[in-house]
């Protein structure tokens, strides 16, 4: 029993590890963008539209609450979290859920009409988006209309790993063995 039991729980704090670390970058990627100026890293490749007040409202409004989905994750997929606190498990899942719904996944959809590297790069960030969007409204519909968790589980897992295309570190497969270990 303890053979089987020790490899889930070194996976386990692996994948939780490996999340918070993910989450500590994001945090040092995002900082610099709490001054406000519109002339360091991504934003100068961005200065001919930066000026748009649609586009730069997007921009915040993705990135900022972006930090606050990563390090949901912490809580969503931890199924100690899950079994011993299913009240902050739920609340903060509704925080994320919200967080996508209303506000990453549109503003995402605004910054695709102006993605770096021409129609076809857009569209993708468009498709992406709206994938992103999509699958996260279906796991919320699951969970909060039927409470099925088996058909809300991998929503949620899509959309991580959806999130992960734009350019991010992918923990979508470590995660998907985590969770395949834990049933």
């Amino acid at each position: 029993m303890l053979a089987k039991t020790l490899p889930r729980l070194a996976l386990g704090a692996l994948s939780l590890a490996l999340l918070a670390f993910f989450t500590w970058v994001m945090f040092r990627i995002i900082w610099p963008y709490t001054s406000g100026r519109t002339d360091i890293d991504f934003l100068l490749t961005k200065q001919h539209i930066i000026h748009l007040l649609h586009y730069r409202g997007a921009f915040y409004l993705h990135i900022f609450p972006a930090l606050l989905v990563l390090a949901a994750g912490l809580t969503q997929f931890s199924g100690v979290i899950l079994r011993r606190m299913p009240g902050l498990h739920r609340w903060v899942g509704r925080v994320y859920a919200f967080s996508i719904l209303l506000v990453c996944g549109p503003a995402g959809m605004l910054m695709a009409w102006y993605a770096n590297g021409g129609p076809l790069a857009q569209s993708s960030f468009l498709v992406l988006s709206g994938l992103w969007w999509w699958c996260t409204w279906v796991a919320w519909r699951a969970i909060r209309g039927a409470g099925d968790i088996r058909r809300q589980s991998p929503g949620f897992l899509r959309r991580y790993d959806f999130r992960d295309l734009a350019g991010r570190e992918s923990l979508a497969g470590v995660l998907d063995r985590a969770r395949a270990l834990r049933t």
